[in-house]
């Protein structure tokens, strides 16, 4: 028997000012078409998991990420036929402006409990609960700052 590839991905959760995450439909011919995902990437030889979320999310939405903050969440290891995925996923809170879809897939913004509510890659989907947890915390600590501005 011998052993699968390892293809590791870098992605990120890209939450806007109203808790909302980006994701991405898989475009027609590619593996798992139709799927949803976090936006992101393979990495190619050499390439740091960093370097290529920065290249990824510039290709894919336009945005140039290493003028912005973000850090690693947690990542996830799926099994498929032929290979296996090591997801590594980031985080990022900043207003990185106006978002659009370089790769002609569609693209939309939902808040965590709508992520349940679709067809998300399998890799992505087990992920809500941690995505869940960090945003509602940031959130949290959000109201608890203005609280404390205010009074």
């Amino acid at each position: 028997m011998s052993e699968k590839k390892l293809v590791i991905v870098s992605a990120l959760v890209l939450v806007d000012q109203d808790g909302r995450i980006l994701i991405c439909e898989r475009p027609k011919g590619k593996f798992m078409e139709g799927f949803w995902e976090f936006p992101g990437g393979k990495l190619e030889n050499n390439e740091t998991p960093e370097n290529c979320l920065i290249r990824e999310i510039k290709e894919e939405i336009g945005v140039d990420l290493e003028n912005f903050c973000f850090s690693p969440l947690t990542f996830s290891l799926n099994e498929y036929d032929d290979f296996n995925i090591l997801l590594l996923l980031y985080i990022c809170r900043e207003n990185v402006g106006i978002i659009k879809s370089n790769e002609n897939q569609n693209i939309k913004w939902l808040f965590v409990k709508d992520l349940y509510n679709c067809n998300l890659l399998p890799a992505d989907r087990e992920l809500i609960p941690y995505i869940r947890d960090s945003v509602l915390t940031w959130v949290i600590i959000l109201f608890i700052s203005i609280f404390f501005i205010i009074y």
